[in-house]
């Protein structure tokens, strides 16, 4: 275990001090922050909000951002492992007596770790932006709290799903393809497999094997009250595709080990 969180804090340290990737994420955050700053927020009767619209707002507001900054977050989490390689670290690591599952492990969770924290400080800034705008419109300190209790919910809920399962696969295909290669075709898949309309082409968009996080937003936060971007998804779909992206990423683990074991016992 000691192990498995060494090699988890030092993947962390190394990648979440790579600023090209806090500058893209900024940039890509920016449309859609936007039109929630600019957005009403208006206190009712007795300065209040319904609890259920601000919190359906928030969902909704962490939803846009699982639109373009995953991909981001896909692209800097694919050349982790080869660099590994280029470095000479897989040799260092082969005469320790660290193990196979600690390392990928430990990998993995340090690179998804450093992908969302950038992620994580957007909803925090958010989070202030429309707490100061909202006790600017008189809404109580109550509809406040759910409020930010809702962007806190949403970051568990839609985006760090999302970053598992995207990480995991960012991890284990570059050991077989070349992280160029994969970095195209991921760009390519985060549009096809979320926002295509399954309707006029063959897609995974609208199953939920859709790491865009709709269903979460959707089953536990009533989003397609207030976007018309969700469709209606019951809390139930929402467990069902996390529980799948998560399945999915704990396989693509288990054959990235599988594949180092082999490329160990060929070598």
């Amino acid at each position: 275990m000691s192990a498995f969180w060494a090699v988890a804090r030092y993947e962390y340290r190394m990648a979440v001090r790579r600023w090209g990737v806090w500058l893209a994420m900024a940039i890509a955050a920016v449309p859609y922050l936007l039109p929630a700053l600019a957005g009403p927020i208006e206190s009712g009767a007795g300065g209040s909000v319904p609890a259920g619209s601000i919190w359906a707002f928030a969902g909704s507001t962490v939803l846009q951002l699982n639109l373009l900054m995953p991909i981001i977050g896909g692209i800097a989490m694919a050349d982790r492992l080869p660099r590994d390689w280029r470095l000479g670290t897989r040799e260092l690591l082969a005469a320790t007596p660290l193990g196979r599952r600690s390392y990928v492990l430990g990998k993995y969770v340090g690179v998804v770790a450093a992908a969302v924290t950038p992620v994580l400080a957007v909803v925090a800034l958010l989070a202030a932006i429309l707490s100061a705008r909202g006790l600017a419109a008189g809404v109580s300190p109550a509809g406040l709290a759910v409020m930010n209790g809702g962007l806190l919910a949403g970051f568990l809920a839609i985006i760090v799903p999302a970053y598992l399962f995207i990480g995991a696969f960012s991890l284990a295909c570059p050991a077989v393809l070349p992280v160029r290669v994969y970095q195209v075709l991921y760009v390519g898949y985060w549009f096809w497999g979320n926002f295509l309309n399954p309707r006029f082409i063959p897609t995974l968009a609208g199953s939920p094997l859709t790491p865009s996080g709709e269903y979460a937003a959707a089953g536990f936060f009533s989003a397609s009250k207030v976007s018309g971007m969700v469709t209606t998804h019951s809390a139930a779909e929402g467990l069902l595709s996390i529980a799948v992206l998560l399945g999915s990423a704990a396989v693509a683990l288990l054959a990235l080990e599988r594949y180092l074991a082999w490329q160990a016992r060929r070598a």
